[in-house]
């Protein structure tokens, strides 16, 4: 049978499922991949095309069991889970009745918020979805880097940085490259922000007028780092006959870097 042999009624019926199954597309789905802890005004997306019909908008939260966010139009949002309480309810992202809370506005940005962000989009019974990943940084509230002198020529160094997220690496180095044998604990609150330290020993090179030990603190998943470095400077006796302990004879000269790259 040819093309032209379809009957109408088919042709026709072709035509509309076609039409049903493009009625919906998500356009662009709006997620920072990182965003600062205490942020106040962080606005997720989901912006989608439709045709006339019934529609509903979800957004859903590391492929939870129900969605945390749900919009039927001509009704309100309704809000469950891990984003009651954290919302703009009246935050209307457009004036168009299908549109208007598309998009949702937390005003309570912590670590817990971090992970995948569904947005679903239902109309005439066809769905289109996408999910994009956000990271919430929370950059460290103490940063300590001590040292203690053992005997002879040996040194434990000790880093300490508290309150980040996402889960930290922390080195401590000499001369800018990592000590061999160091030992790192860490510890996860229930704010899921984490607490780290560091030890590692460390021989003075005879004679070292000076050395420079740097504690490097890296959040992989946020591409954040600082870095804090501290220069002990020795002086003639030091050299001549060995290790004096005597603090007042020692020189700290104390350094801060952050270098927070966020994409």
């Amino acid at each position: 049978m040819s093309s032209s042999e379809i009957p109408k009624s088919l042709l026709k019926g072709y035509l509309l499922l076609t039409n049903v199954l493009n009625s919906v597309k998500i356009e662009k789905l709006l997620v920072p991949p990182i965003v600062q802890s205490g942020s106040k005004d962080l606005v997720l997306d989901c912006q989608y095309s439709v045709s006339d019909g019934p529609l509903t908008v979800q957004w859903w939260f590391n492929g939870g069991v129900a969605p945390v966010y749900e919009w039927t139009p001509p009704l309100m949002p309704r809000v469950k889970g891990i984003l009651e309480g954290r919302l703009d309810l009246s935050f209307k992202v457009s004036q168009s009745p299908i549109e208007q809370y598309r998009a949702m506005r937390i005003i309570q940005v912590d670590p817990q918020l971090s992970g995948a962000y569904t947005c679903v989009v239902n109309n005439n019974g066809v769905k289109s979805q996408e999910t994009k990943s956000m990271q919430v940084l929370a950059p460290e509230k103490e940063f300590e880097l001590l040292f203690e002198h053992k005997f002879n020529r040996l040194v434990e160094v000790t880093c300490y940085v508290n309150s980040v997220h996402p889960q930290p690496d922390l080195t401590v180095e000499y001369n800018n490259k990592p000590i061999s044998q160091q030992t790192q604990r860490s510890w996860r609150r229930n704010n899921l922000l984490y607490d780290v330290e560091s030890t590692a020993q460390l021989t003075v090179p005879v004679c070292s007028d000076r050395i420079e030990v740097t504690c490097r603190l890296h959040l992989p998943q946020a591409d954040y780092t600082a870095i804090k470095k501290r220069l002990l400077h020795f002086g003639p006796v030091q050299c001549n006959h060995g290790w004096k302990d005597n603090p007042a004879n020692i020189i700290i000269t104390l350094a801060l870097i952050i270098i927070p790259i966020v994409k």
